[in-house]
């Protein structure tokens, strides 16, 4: 008779970019269990991420249940944990830091609950790891939670897994007839533009640099897509004004996956400091990864195919949304001839 799996659901973070790196995650239980059968599930709250786990490597099942942000709901987060339950699972890992987000696990009755010191969940939390600071990247600290808190030495970036996604191109082309994309091939070469960035407004490379790398590149021979979500919109209107509509824009025209399959078609990504960037990494493309006011080393892209571009000026790394000194010098300073002579070396 088959021993019954040990169950883990992993409760995902709320930006993109992280919850992308819980494919590291997600990779390091199986390396360390690989004599043991488990069966993982992710519980993903946001709607937002709709979609998205069904292309992370490794997951068996996903749960989809959203709340909304920066509220308690508590009877939904009552039902939740009520429906959980059911599910009899053996370990909760919950990735982001907030008491709320512990409370369903502790609700559903899940006898190991694992997640970092964190708001007010001393009792929520019971596999508790401390000393997050002592990890200088945003995926070691999601690797670490594969482990007891007590059990393990620390996990440096070199241990960690880069993400991985699955993608597939069948039926793009119809996709883009769908959507009424026009131009779109794949005959020749592929740039993907990013320029959101969820953040704020310091982590946008400004759109006329965008613009002016898309001349550059048009110029050269590459077809430009432009990708992002509703709130990139605005900023893809503004490329296109400044390209003579000669860009493919898939601005917010994709769910998650299909914006998975699409951007796996590309030969390189440019983007911001963003969940788009992961997700290009993931993919194992190419990537171009934008920084201002944020650390290219806390978050970098995952994968042995990126150039992260910054310049070095006194005030950067500040972490603000907004520019303090209202310059945003830190990006407007990188110049579009260097990112397009970046693309060029990554693509010889």
């Amino acid at each position: 008779m088959n021993k019954k799996p040990n169950k883990i659901i992993i409760m995902t973070a709320g930006w993109l970019g992280d919850s992308i790196m819980l494919s590291s995650l997600i990779q390091e239980i199986r390396r360390i269990n690989a004599n043991t059968k488990i069966e993982i599930t992710v519980l993903n709250t946001h709607k937002s991420l709709q979609g998205l786990f069904n292309r992370v490597i490794g997951v068996d099942n996903v749960i989809e249940y959203f709340l909304p942000r920066k509220k308690l709901s508590a009877c939904r987060r009552v039902y939740l944990s009520f429906k959980i339950r059911q599910q009899k699972f053996d370990e909760f890992i919950c990735a982001p830091n907030t008491w709320k987000a512990a409370l369903i696990g502790f609700l559903a009755g899940i006898k190991i609950r694992t997640g970092w010191h964190g708001e007010s969940r001393l009792l929520l939390i019971n596999n508790r790891h401390v000393g997050v600071d002592n990890y200088t990247t945003m995926v070691q600290r999601y690797v670490a939670l594969a482990y007891k808190h007590d059990s393990y030495t620390k996990i440096t970036f070199s241990d960690c897994c880069y993400p991985k996604l699955m993608a597939t191109s069948q039926n793009i082309s119809l996709l883009a007839k769908n959507l009424k994309i026009k131009d779109y091939s794949i005959e020749k070469k592929n740039i993907t533009l990013c320029p959101g960035a969820a953040y704020g407004a310091s982590k946008r490379w400004p759109a006329i640099h965008f613009a002016k790398l898309a001349i550059l590149l048009i110029d050269h021979g590459y077809n430009v897509h432009i990708m992002g979500a509703n709130a990139e919109i605005e900023i893809a209107d503004t490329i296109q004004k400044h390209t003579s509509n000669s860009c493919i824009n898939w601005c917010g025209k994709l769910r998650l996956e299909s914006a998975i399959d699409v951007m796996s078609q590309s030969d390189c990504v440019v983007a911001n400091d963003s969940g788009l960037m992961h997700m290009a990494a993931a993919l194992d493309i190419a990537v171009i990864a934008l920084y201002g006011a944020t650390k290219p080393s806390f978050a970098p892209p995952l994968t042995d195919k990126a150039e992260s571009l910054y310049i070095d000026i006194a005030c950067r790394p500040c972490g603000s949304r907004v520019c303090p000194l209202k310059h945003y010098d830190c990006l407007f300073k990188v110049t579009p001839n260097q990112v397009f002579s970046k693309i060029q070396d990554l693509l010889k």
